[in-house]
């Protein structure tokens, strides 16, 4: 319970310092940038990572899987996603879903066929995997 805490207390924390790239979306550039990385001395051999990316109308992720947790949080724009064999569901700014490792993610994109939609990413997982791995 306590490490779930922690995991709370950082994803806020770094909501925090993020919110004004939301305001301005030329200031994450194309794809994603990368915020914090970060070995966990209470949490042995996992790393967590923060990042913002970018989801370009039209664009559509390859479905993938994540080695470890996710948050994700809709800082702009309207994204539709879909984990696993459930439905594709709609998160709109100041939303957000979790991810468990190894879940199909086979739709991740910006609703909008004109605009961008920005989230934050916060990865837990372990040090030496991949925190993305493209699914055939």
């Amino acid at each position: 319970m306590k490490i779930i805490k922690y995991f709370i207390f950082f994803v806020g924390l770094t909501l925090a310092v993020t919110t004004n790239l939301s305001a301005h979306p030329n200031g994450h550039g194309s794809g994603s940038k990368v915020l914090s990385k970060d070995k966990m001395s209470n949490f042995p051999g996992n790393t967590l990572t923060s990042m913002t990316i970018e989801l370009k109308p039209g664009e559509v992720s390859s479905p993938h899987r994540h080695a470890g947790f996710l948050f994700v949080y809709v800082l702009e724009g309207e994204v539709l996603s879909q984990l696993g064999d459930g439905p594709v569901t709609l998160y709109k700014a100041g939303e957000s879903w979790v991810e468990t490792p190894q879940i199909l993610h086979g739709v991740a994109e910006s609703a909008s066929k004109s605009k961008s939609a920005y989230i934050l990413v916060v990865f837990v997982g372990p040090d030496d995997e991949p925190l993305t791995t493209r699914v055939e």
